[in-house]
């Protein structure tokens, strides 16, 4: 049974493009779990976070269920409750079925929501007595951030950021719904959302330094923050997201229904922090999205975020990074 994800693709690419491992077999998982198992219970662990790979339950993104698929979460959660490890389940990360990336598009077609929201139903119902934790999409900063490494996007999509933000509407109505579901299905369930998260200095004490990193905040952190927890996107950001014709296209209802799916908490993955400084509208620079350093070679960022009017993305001069940066 074909059960291809976007990221398969996304990784196939880039093993013929750059020669990175192509992710076929990775550590394994799958047919080592009681071994992994047995180990994380020799380390002490008392709870273990992992995704449900949504294409291994629908090949197809919807219709039938792939029961091989299922049954490994099955003797997988099993096998940590008989440990004493507590599971806690990530129903999206990255790895959207192929197939619906085929049929609409993916992320950037409404239909998505409707199809995530059997898919989540169908988990959470299937565990909703033996895990309690549930994490909803991870990473969503990320997704916009990285679009093309996080969502398969077709030619006719590229450069055009205002996708970025569609797309994560459609995943903060996901992330609403799948909040709601389990606080319906499960018994003292709780949900959230796991979030990369870097705070934002200012590249100096000067003014314009200042507002441009709280401007950095607004867009890559508080955006997300303020989503999950009032119901509502960030003032600031969606002003200026609207005044360069970026800002989500939102039908009538959605903000309601996002308000209604209320997150219990707040999940935190941080790998570094982020400086920002001034970009003065006539700056002669345009929006970017920055880069990524492919080489492993200090110094060797390919670019920084820039947003002319609200902030540049910068290096911090007072901290080291690793060799890719």
């Amino acid at each position: 049974m074909k059960m291809a994800s976007q990221q398969d693709i996304i990784n196939q690419e880039n093993y013929k493009k750059y020669g990175f491992a192509n992710a076929d077999i990775a550590s394994d998982h799958y047919h080592h779990f009681k071994e992994d198992v047995a180990l994380m219970k020799e380390m002490g662990f008392t709870a273990y976070r992992f995704s449900i790979a949504w294409a291994r339950v629908f090949p197809e993104g919807v219709g039938e269920v792939n029961e091989k698929g299922i049954q490994f979460y099955r003797d997988l959660i099993d096998e940590l409750k008989k440990n004493g490890i507590e599971p806690i389940v990530t129903l999206y990360h990255y790895d959207l079925p192929w197939a619906l990336v085929e049929k609409y598009d993916g992320w950037i077609g409404r239909q998505v929501v409707a199809d995530f929201e059997a898919y989540a139903r169908y988990v959470i119902n299937e565990f909703k007595g033996k895990v309690k934790y549930w994490t909803t999409i991870n990473e969503q900063s990320i997704i916009a951030q990285y679009i093309e490494q996080k969502c398969y996007i077709p030619e006719k999509y590229r450069g055009n950021n205002q996708i970025r933000y569609q797309i994560n509407h459609h995943m903060n109505l996901a992330h609403a719904i799948a909040c709601k579901l389990v606080h319906e299905l499960v018994p003292g369930g709780m949900a959230g959302a796991a979030l990369g998260y870097a705070p934002v200095y200012p590249l100096t004490s000067k003014p314009a330094d200042v507002m441009a990193a709280q401007n950095a905040h607004d867009l890559r952190n508080g955006y997300y923050l303020d989503i999950y927890f009032k119901g509502m996107y960030t003032k600031s950001a969606m002003v200026y997201l609207e005044n360069h014709g970026l800002a989500p296209e939102i039908a009538p209802g959605d903000m309601d229904l996002i308000k209604e799916g209320e997150s219990d908490f707040l999940a935190l993955n941080y790998y570094y922090s982020d400086c920002a400084k001034a970009c003065p509208e006539g700056s002669g620079k345009n929006i970017s999205y920055g880069g990524v350093n492919l080489s492993g070679e200090k110094g060797n960022i390919s670019a920084f975020e820039t947003h002319p009017g609200f902030y540049e993305m910068c290096q911090n001069p007072n901290l080291d990074t690793t060799d890719w940066d």
